[in-house]
């Protein structure tokens, strides 16, 4: 089980083949829809905000995978403030963007192949549907990262997904379902005539 952060929300998260499944959980009790509105906040604050919280969790000594996207840049920004003020963290980020972020703020950000476990990865997700008797699922990659997403989040003991309410949908496919084909796989995938 990883865990995810949304606002006033924690959830127990898992991975299986099929999807990102999530159940929420708020106080060890499970919670509606409802109850996530983070009331009079706008977005950008609600990303601020969510960003800090998840930042607040990373400790001393850790390994943090970075993830991409608008609420990961505030978890980035977030996270600079505390290396600047003396935590000792190294990282690898699943994009060039968050790279470069990360170390215009400090960070020691390295590959994966320096790096090939994480304690902790921090990301961001396009859409969160609420299924209540199921969970929640996730739609990830439309910021076109999605396959360096998902090699850092394997990389990971836990992963933190930080979204507004934005994101929350009654059913995924608002946001177009990212495919990803990696040139050097795109003969398997090409029909033939």
């Amino acid at each position: 089980a990883l865990l995810v952060g949304w606002t006033r929300v924690l959830f127990a998260f898992q991975f299986d083949e099929r999807a990102w499944r999530v159940d929420a959980v708020i106080g060890g009790r499970p919670e509606s829809c409802q109850s996530w509105q983070h009331g009079g906040m706008t977005q950008d604050e609600a990303k601020a905000l969510v960003g800090k919280r998840a930042a607040e969790m990373v400790e001393d000594g850790m390994r943090v995978g970075l993830g991409t996207g608008t609420t990961s840049v505030m978890f980035i920004k977030a996270l600079g403030e505390r290396v600047r003020a003396g935590l000792k963290i190294r990282c690898v980020a699943s994009s060039d963007s968050s790279t470069a972020l990360g170390r215009s703020l400090g960070m020691d950000v390295v590959t994966l192949e320096e790096l090939p476990e994480l304690d902790l990865y921090v990301d961001g997700a396009d859409e969160v549907c609420v299924e209540p008797s199921a969970g929640l699922y996730l739609i990830k990659g439309g910021g076109a990262a999605l396959l360096r997403e998902k090699i850092v989040t394997s990389a990971a003991d836990r992963f933190v997904c930080v979204v507004d309410e934005s994101k929350i949908v009654p059913k995924l496919g608002k946001f177009p379902l990212p495919v990803e084909i990696i040139k050097m796989a795109r003969p398997r995938f090409h029909q033939r005539p």
